[in-house]
């Protein structure tokens, strides 16, 4: 047993040290293809960059020092090679001096030095120069470009150290791996064999894995900042930036169909690009390094990307950004259909105004009575040229009086014009029967032209629907990654294994948190933890909701007020079923609704006018549209339902309890009453019913409302028994409840309700609903 115990210890010895060899030497050529690679043709700060991870940790620092050293001379660009050798014995120098004075140099102190010994170096040649300014503000600018990469260098080498024992990674850990990459590329040099370029195809790999990894936003900032790296250090153009761009961010957008679908698509819209962009690009050696670089991406074992997913590299941010956009083309389509529809509505309101008798109407019947009745006359010449004035005004006169009367006499006619015209008669017959068809034809022009008002109110209608869905579509929304965060951290704390978390803010500033644990059995203390760290991040008061599976939770913000609603009934005498509805509506985002429908007349008719006005209510609120668009909908669809008469009251109360308003929205409903400390405020609003006119006449109201509050609203049948004078019946109500208390609102209904009856004598002339809403503190 000894035996296998040492043998396995030396093997494992003998495996660190060889994996340290194989580290040691790739820290080596990279401190020499570093060192060699130039920017601008001018810079290589990435060499000194790279050093900085290694400054006082003993020998390492010293040999990449030189290594960089030796790499600008073997690879870079010959002008001003001396400086770097000057930073490379400035720094050696004060990293021995730190050293040898036992100094503690934290990250950023290595940054400064490092940039600060280049841009030392630079000064000591100027020198030989004749101070030269140029190459002091060279290096001072190579100086803080060594000091700001030295941070993402040294996190990205670190990531990459430590990544097998971390579990979570954050966007700088991210964009640092990145840059290294980007680096590593950039660094190989133009190595080329059998026309393959391995440099083109570390870079398709590098964007293709970015965009698998991250989606679409994701590869597209991938495939820029390669592109960008390559452009800068002159090895890419313009042309390459774009291709990989939009290349990676339609790969990283085919992800979720896997790996061959997302290579695929990189590798035909990389095609068409560079055929369409730039022809030059499209040549056997682009083929070659594009198919190398899609060949290492799909022979990458899945067990690789498994342990890469496993990683929370805050997808849900490069999400939201990506749909931001797609919401953003949604919106404008949504905005132009909606303009369409507008427009279509307008139309239809414009051909034409409700016609009516006027003096060219009446020239018309007069024209035509004149031609069929006195034109073949022997006195047509003596009445209508010589006598003409008198003629044409008797004539005049008479049609118009028949459009007042509906039909004319003899007697109607003067007696002179009676004794002379032989055909009175006739004329008078004439006239009634041309005014009856010009009325017949008046009456169907309007009736038409109601029909096209009601079509462009349905169109304007669809066109407020696809305005509302626009609104909808909540570009408001924001990833709270900061609750997020914190709940993982304790998670991991915790060592709780979850599935996903999310936490959004919406457009009016409600905040939940979803998220689903790997676990059943859950510890009633974590999860009272979990819901105190999310109150404490989010700064609201967030409560658990109850869900089917026992492992997903929901936290919403625990509601400033909460309503609760109550109703009693009363038909009119001799009536089993009451004309008038109502309804209790919850919606999303903390608004309630309560409304209220009064049928015209009463009983099963008015009834269904009332329940059909309500049942569409619920279904345009529960879709999100508005109470405007709502009752103009309702309207038309109550003209269009019944070839006769049909129509019915509107109350609508929509509170927002969160905002802690109340919205009062009347078409001919009776008044609402708000009643707080004891004191009754009516609301009032001289509207007319809905199902009358093809254009709903729509007033609205809005009111704070407080801890306590109790709402009350009424149909006709209660309003015709109580004062309607201003005042009396807010004095009514207060008189009631002076002797009565409870806070209960079936019992403030049923209350109201007994004391109308015993008002109106114990029977109703006109069916009676209540309904009463308190509304209480919900914190």
């Amino acid at each position: 047993m000894e035996k296998i115990i040492l043998d396995s210890k030396f093997q494992n010895i003998k495996k660190t040290g060889k994996n340290d060899i194989i580290k040691k030497s790739a820290i080596c050529v990279f401190a020499f293809l570093s060192g060699g690679t130039n920017v601008f043709n001018i810079f290589s700060p990435f060499g000194c960059s790279f050093c900085t991870i290694f400054f006082g940790e003993g020998i390492i620092f010293y040999i990449t020092v030189v290594l960089s050293v030796l790499g600008r001379f073997a690879l870079g660009n010959s002008l001003l090679n001396l400086k770097y050798v000057l930073w490379g014995c400035i720094a050696i120098v004060i990293n021995f001096i730190a050293k040898r004075m036992s100094l503690k140099i934290d990250i950023f102190k290595k940054a400064f030095l490092m940039g600060l010994s280049l841009f030392l170096g630079g000064t000591v040649l100027s020198i030989f120069y004749g101070i030269s300014k140029y190459i002091i503000i060279t290096s001072a600018l190579e100086g803080v470009a060594v000091f700001a990469l030295s941070f993402v260098i040294m996190k990205g080498f670190y990531t990459m150290r430590d990544s097998p024992n971390r579990k979570l990674l954050s966007i700088e850990e991210t964009a640092s791996l990145l840059i290294m990459s980007a680096i590593c590329i950039i660094t190989v040099g133009n190595i080329e064999i059998w026309n393959i370029n391995f440099k083109m195809s570390l870079s398709v790999l590098v964007c293709i894995l970015f965009a698998y990894r991250l989606g679409p936003s994701g590869g597209a900032f991938g495939g820029a900042f390669v592109g960008f790296m390559l452009m800068i250090c002159f090895e890419g153009s313009a042309d390459l930036f774009s291709v990989l761009t939009v290349s990676s961010m339609v790969s990283g957008s085919l992800r979720k169909n896997g790996k061959i679908t997302s290579a695929f698509g990189f590798i035909a819209v990389s095609t068409v690009m560079v055929f369409y962009i730039n022809m030059e690009l499209l040549t056997l050696s682009w083929f070659k390094s594009l198919i190398t670089g899609i060949i290492l991406f799909m022979i990458i074992p899945e067990k690789t990307f498994e342990f890469i997913k496993s990683y929370d590299m805050n997808e849900n941010v490069y999400d939201s950004r990506y749909y931001m956009t797609m919401k953003n083309i949604t919106e404008k389509n949504l905005k132009e259909c909606s303009d369409s529809f507008y427009a279509l509505s307008d139309t239809f309101k414009k051909l034409g105004k409700n016609k009516k008798y006027n003096a060219s109407s009446i020239k018309t019947v007069i024209d035509e009575v004149g031609g069929k009745v006195c034109k073949n006359c022997g006195l047509f010449s003596y009445c209508w040229e010589k006598d003409f004035y008198n003629t044409y005004k008797i004539f005049y006169d008479s049609v118009g009086l028949c459009e007042n009367k509906g039909q004319i006499f003899v007697d109607d006619f003067p007696n002179n014009f009676k004794k002379n015209c032989a055909k009175v008669i006739t004329i008078v017959s004439e006239i009634n029967k041309d005014c009856e068809e010009f009325r017949s034809k008046i009456f169907w022009e309007n009736r038409i032209k109601e029909s096209r008002d009601l079509v462009g109110e349905q169109l304007f209608a669809v066109g407020k629907i696809l305005e509302n869905i626009e609104q909808r579509i909540d570009v408001r929304q924001i990833f709270r990654e900061d609750i997020e965060r914190e709940i993982k951290a304790y998670f991991d704390k915790k060592s709780a294994e979850f599935y996903y978390i999310t936490a959004v803010e919406s457009g009016k500033g409600e905040i939940t948190v979803k998220f689903k644990l790997k676990d059943y059995v859950i510890e009633k203390s974590f999860i009272e933890e979990t819901g105190k760290i999310i109150s404490k991040v989010s700064g609201r008061k967030m409560r658990r909701e109850k869900t089917d599976d026992n492992r997903v939770f929901v936290y919403r913000e625990a509601k400033r007020y909460n309503v609760a609603s109550s109703s009693a009934v009363f038909c009119k005498k001799g009536n089993t079923v009451s004309g008038d509805n109502f309804t209790f509506l919850p919606l999303a985002e903390g608004e309630f609704v309560v409304a209220l429908s009064d049928g015209m007349g009463s009983g099963e008719e008015a009834n269904r006018e009332s329940f059909f006005a309500i049942e569409l209510l619920e279904r345009f609120f529960k879709a999100g549209f508005d109470s405007d668009i709502s009752i103009k909908l309702i309207n038309s669809a109550l003209l269009l339902n019944s070839t006769k008469d049909s129509f019915a009251t509107l109350d609508i109360c929509k509170i927002d309890t969160y905002k802690k308003k109340a919205e009062f929205v009347k078409t001919g409903a009776a008044s609402s009453y708000i009643m707080r400390n004891g004191k009754v405020m009516a609301v009032r609003q001289e509207t007319l019913p809905i199902g009358i006119f093809s254009g709903a006449d729509i007033e609205k109201s809005s009111y704070e409302i407080r801890d306590g509050d109790i709402i009350i609203m009424i149909t006709d049948g209660i309003e015709d028994i109580i004062e309607k004078n201003t005042g009396e019946d807010e004095k009514w109500f207060e008189d009631i409840f002076s002797v009565f208390r409870s806070s209960n609102p079936k019992d403030i209904a049923d209350y109201i309700m007994k004391e109308a009856i015993k008002k109106a004598g114990g029977q109703a002339n006109d069916d009676m609903t209540v309904v009463a809403s308190r509304i209480w503190e919900g914190l």
